[in-house]
């Protein structure tokens, strides 16, 4: 992934991770630190920070067999970030959150004033963040995102929803699909994420929650056919029309009309990443 030119000389970033096993790969300009979360970050940084990315929940403790002690502890988490950004007086704090804070999604058309209903314990938790930082003095983004397109792997993931079908698809295996004339667009990239996060470097006082999706839906038999053309794959796809089956499109009007951005098409999309995943093969 590459950096944009005008930050790529100059621009410093500090990881924090949790995973003491995690590897690390050592990349320019990116300092690693092994940080238990849980604790206090009592210090300050210079050269002075001015962004705060907050990308992740902690999973350690599956929220199945202990509920709250999954909410507490992520709450904590949280606190202590937001305190080491006030403490640092960083210019823009932003939250990677989740289209799961909607929870069950009945309408046709998400939009970011739909209410959350019935959500899992992890879009409920996600929600408790972006009301922290929401009720915090700080300036901040919070970004619900929907299926991520990130790292290619030969592995067999059922999230996001396209993984799956790009994985079928590569090793021929017979798709069934349900709904295949619904549109979507749950669907966006590690790089177009990155892309928005260096156009938010160059923003002044900005509040606010914001759906991050790729544009301009398309059917599910589209998508299909086009990535079974592109991976040259001999997979048999059966489709099913299943009036039951609900489907829904992300609306990205408030980006578009409050910061004037507009993400990639979600044709784009899979083109860019289908290309990816041919270019790793070959």
């Amino acid at each position: 992934m590459k950096l944009q030119k005008n930050y790529q000389k100059n621009l410093k970033l500090l990881v924090f991770l949790e995973k003491k096993n995690l590897k690390t790969k050592v990349i320019k300009n990116i300092e690693w630190l092994r940080f238990d979360l849980k604790n206090k970050l009592n210090f300050k940084i210079k050269p002075k920070i001015k962004f705060v990315i907050h990308c992740a929940i902690d999973q350690t403790n599956l929220y199945k067999s202990n509920k709250s002690k999954y909410v507490n502890e992520n709450i904590k988490i949280f606190k202590n970030v937001l305190n080491f950004a006030k403490k640092n007086k960083v210019k823009l704090f932003i939250n990677l959150s989740s289209i799961d804070v909607y929870g069950k999604i009945k309408t046709d058309y998400l939009k970011e004033e739909n209410q959350p209903k019935s959500q899992n314990i992890y879009g409920f938790t996600k929600f408790l963040l972006e009301k922290m930082l929401k009720e915090s003095k700080l300036d901040y983004v919070n970004l619900r995102l929907p299926g991520i397109l990130s790292e290619i792997k030969n592995t067999k993931q059922s999230t996001p929803f396209l993984n799956l079908i790009f994985y079928n698809l590569r090793f021929n295996r017979t798709l069934k699909i349900y709904g295949p004339y619904n549109k979507f667009n749950n669907v966006i990239s590690t790089d177009e994420i990155v892309k928005f996060i260096f156009f938010l470097f160059k923003k002044k006082k900005i509040k606010g929650t914001f759906n991050f999706s790729s544009r301009k839906p398309i059917l599910i038999k589209k998508i299909l056919e086009i990535s079974k053309k592109k991976l040259q794959s001999k997979s048999k796809i059966i489709y099913y029309k299943n009036e039951k089956i609900k489907s829904f499109c992300i609306s990205t009007k408030k980006l578009e009309k409050k910061l004037r951005y507009k993400t990639s098409t979600t044709l784009k999309e899979i083109n860019d990443y289908i290309k990816k995943l041919n270019d790793k093969v070959s």
